[in-house]
């Protein structure tokens, strides 16, 4: 999918999918928090004056992007093991948030008058590496010997390719774990006259389907007991996904592979990938395989959103909440120890929350409205930490006037912070502000599926910002703190601080 990035007459195509599905999420009672209380020494504000425009934009320029990074800093060391949802990591990554909370004045809005709103989810782990191997290949006739001959040569032996460098698994949907040996299929792009082509019962599926949840779903339909789907972009297997809800009992291996890994095996049946792709039609290998994907689901496992909130002064505007958000779980270590620490994605929205929390703590800002500052677990399986507070909103959604998400905006190659598809008028107010701080912003014309979703969906105006290109540097070991750009925190927290502050002062 094709993101176009529109600025002020410049363009920038970005490419991004992320796949938006809910697991197992254990149903509880929704608890509402007790209103905000008001303080009665702080009076509301008139409508801001010119001098009083130009305070709040100084105020935002004060944001310290250093003092994001030592966030960003603290949240990638090997301590928290990438922050995979539901690990002990993530739940370190949770009380390292709700102490800075408290640090910055932060009254506690999740259960019990703590900074956590915990609920259960069924979440899903590899206990092992997976694995492709190649088992067995067409058989060529023995040459007779000769007097000359003095050895018999040795077979070359089957591949077993490497994970990551050639593979990488794909847990959601049809796309399941378990381990699966079948004889090759090719099946060209993998669609509905394709499986009627071939009988692919038993075997495994090799195609470049352009959506390969699609392809999972008709593989498993049609019988196949694997799918390897060919990547057009190789520096997709370098990527870790987050796994999410499968189809128990329905669900096959699926394996992305790389067009050298295909053309392999299809050289070993005698053919090759640029001659399959030419001739386009289904046929059959005797080429056999083994895919592995060992998947394990820790059932029930306690995830923790952390929520502070800042009180509105205003008695007649004391239900309104504004939501700042932003989620802090990653993508973990893989078995064999390779650590993605999650530096850009997202430490770096957690960061730039933490800050202007502490900013408007150390300036003494008070908002006429409640600003509710979130950190989200559970993004990574599918929007579970956002999804779950909209089903059980501690304060109610018809009194939440706005929620602006952060995700990925510690930089990228390029130099264009963006806000996605959402709500017009945060737009507006969004690069209203930019413009008064003298900055930058784009408009991402695809809808991306962030923690802004689920808002959106429940009809609370909401959008997500983020570096328009951080998909390039993310969902890999790289995405580490040195990748992130001092510069680009700053862009965010200016103006992300200034247009929340002007949200919240607002009369209406």
């Amino acid at each position: 999918m094709t993101r176009i990035v529109r600025q002020l007459g410049l363009g920038l195509v970005i490419v991004a999918v992320l796949v938006l599905a809910v697991v197992g999420v254990q149903v509880i009672p929704p608890l509402v928090a007790p209103r905000p209380t008001p303080d009665p020494a702080q009076q509301p504000l008139p409508t801001l004056s010119p001098t009083e425009e130009a305070g709040l934009t100084d105020q935002a320029r004060a944001f310290d992007g250093a003092a994001a990074l030592a966030h960003i800093q603290e949240l990638c060391a090997p301590a928290y093991k990438g922050r995979w949802t539901g690990s002990p990591g993530a739940e370190r990554a949770a009380a390292y948030i709700a102490t800075r909370f408290q640090d910055y004045g932060l009254q506690p809005a999740g259960d019990d008058n703590t900074y956590w709103q915990i609920w259960t989810a069924d979440i899903a782990y590899l206990t092992t590496t997976p694995a492709l191997t190649m088992l067995s290949r067409p058989q060529s006739p023995t040459p007779a010997p000769t007097a000359t001959a003095t050895a018999t040569p040795r077979p070359t032996p089957a591949p077993a390719w490497q994970h990551h460098q050639d593979f990488r698994e794909v847990v959601g949907g049809w796309c399941g774990g378990g381990t699966a040996i079948g004889e090759v299929a090719y099946l060209g792009s993998a669609e509905a006259v394709d499986f009627a082509a071939i009988d692919v019962q038993g075997r495994v599926v090799l195609c470049h389907p352009v959506n390969v949840g699609l392809a999972a779903e008709q593989a498993a339909n049609h019988g196949a007991a694997a799918l390897l789907a060919i990547v057009r972009n190789p520096q997709d297997i370098q990527r870790r996904a987050g796994y999410r809800a499968w189809r128990r009992g329905e669900a096959i291996p699926c394996l992305l592979i790389n067009p050298q890994v295909a053309d392999r095996i299809l050289r070993t049946a005698g053919r090759s990938l640029e001659s399959a792709a030419t001739v386009a039609r289904p046929f059959r290998t005797s080429v056999s395989v083994r895919v592995e994907v060992p998947l394990a689901t820790e059932p029930a496992a306690p995830l923790r959103n952390v929520l502070g909130l800042l009180p509105g002064t205003d008695p007649r505007r004391a239900d309104q909440v504004i939501i700042l958000g932003a989620h802090y779980d990653g993508l973990g270590q893989d078995p064999a120890g390779t650590l993605y620490p999650g530096a850009i994605d997202n430490a770096s929205g957690v960061a730039v929350l933490l800050e202007i929390a502490r900013l408007w703590h150390e300036q003494g800002f008070r908002p006429r409205v409640s600003v509710l500052f979130a950190a989200w677990d559970g993004q990574m399986p599918g929007l579970l930490g956002s999804s779950y507070y909209v089903a059980h909103p501690r304060y109610p959604l018809p009194d939440t006037v706005a929620a602006i998400q952060l995700d990925s905006v510690g930089g990228g190659p390029g130099d264009l912070l963006a806000v996605a598809p959402g709500s017009p008028r945060l737009h507006d107010a969004l690069f209203d502000n930019t413009q008064r701080l003298g900055l930058r912003l784009g408009l991402i014309s695809e809808e991306v599926s962030s923690d802004h979703v689920p808002f959106i969906n429940s009809q609370v105006p909401a959008v997500v910002v983020m570096w328009a290109d951080s998909w390039v540097v993310t969902h890999i070991p790289a995405d580490a703190p040195g990748l992130v750009r001092v510069e680009a925190l700053y862009q965010t927290g200016a103006i992300v601080d200034l247009t929340l502050m002007h949200l919240a002062l607002k009369e209406e």
